[in-house]
């Protein structure tokens, strides 16, 4: 009898952690859902109602610096900008732990955060550091001939004329 109930206890605990873990995934199904057809509050509310259970079940993993870079730019959308800074700077923090500081999913995170500091926060030191640092790592895996190299020079370029 006691194995029984130990059995029965097992998978119930199994399948709570299965569940959860398909609720993240749903909900973050929910936020593309809402994402796609122009609702940015609604995408917002799902993306934030899954991280809390994401990092249960996947925390420091790819998947939640995607989701957290999705929900920084919706954060852009609503002109939540302090909000994204931090959900980006948590994406990279999660890159550089898992890729180095020489990745390409290093140099995206540096990306975001550079585009976000030079048109919505007005930091430009920071964001031409940001914006170097993608730009060279982009130029040393993709070359010089790629649309992501050229947006970090791009942008990289308005920082310096922001600065005079």
């Amino acid at each position: 009898m006691r194995k029984l109930r130990r059995g029965i206890m097992i998978l119930f605990l199994l399948t709570g952690i299965t569940a959860n873990g398909q609720l993240w995934k749903e909900y973050v199904d929910s936020a593309r859902f809402f994402q796609f057809q122009g609702n940015q509050e609604g995408a917002a509310d799902y993306y934030l109602k899954a991280l809390p259970i994401l990092l249960v079940d996947s925390a420091i993993t790819i998947t939640h610096a995607a989701i957290a870079d999705s929900l920084g730019k919706l954060f852009i959308d609503q002109q939540k900008y302090k909000s994204a800074d931090t959900i980006y700077r948590k994406s990279k923090e999660i890159r550089e732990k898992l890729f180095g500081t020489n990745s390409l999913y290093y140099a995206l995170s540096c990306f975001n955060l550079g585009y976000l500091y030079i048109h919505f926060l007005d930091k430009i030191k920071e964001a031409e550091f940001l914006l170097q640092e993608s730009k060279k790592i982009r130029q040393e895996f993709l070359g010089t001939d790629n649309l992501d190299y050229a947006l970090s020079c791009h942008y990289l370029g308005s920082a310096f004329m922001d600065q005079g």
